[in-house]
């Protein structure tokens, strides 16, 4: 490896990304965390992070440079991007069903049926004090009667 270059290695497999990285490395004389995609020795693409930096070793110029595979990180940000997609996705479906669902409920609350209901809730009071001023002259037949229309009404109102 020492005789050879990263080109005929065929580590690089861009070699415009490459020619980017050494302009920027010769310019500022060194680059830190570059991202890009590079190749192993068994040609697998692998997703890294450069740091490299130019020194002057015994009147030579030489690059160190330090590579970290980051190819799991990538895999989970990407994992995290297409969870976050589909919660979206399901944020957007449950907001059009809730809305949906409200449409109903107003349509409902706005019907001819709920006005009964609601007219035989109010009069609770009515039958209240009719219990209470007339249950006694009432016989057991007209005080069950009573009880049922009012058990009705309370359940209504609710």
């Amino acid at each position: 490896m020492l005789a050879t270059t990263a080109t005929r290695l065929g580590i690089w497999p861009d070699p415009a990304v490459r020619a980017r990285w050494l302009a920027t490395l010769h310019e500022k004389g060194a680059v830190r965390d570059f991202d890009v995609e590079l190749r192993t020795g068994r040609a697998k693409r692998r997703q890294c992070i450069i740091s490299a930096e130019l020194i002057d070793f015994d009147n030579e110029q030489c690059l160190i440079a330090l590579i970290h595979d980051i190819s799991d990180r990538h895999r989970a940000e990407d994992e995290v991007r297409r969870l976050n997609s589909e919660l979206e996705e399901r944020v957007l479906q449950r907001t059009m069903e809730l809305t949906e669902a409200n449409q109903e409920l107003e349509s409902f609350a706005y019907s001819d049926f709920p006005r009964p209901a609601r007219s035989l809730a109010r009069h609770r009071r009515l039958l209240r004090l009719l219990q209470e001023e007339y249950e006694q002259r009432l016989d057991t037949q007209g005080r069950e009667y009573l009880a049922r229309v009012r058990r009705a009404a309370q359940r209504m109102g609710t």
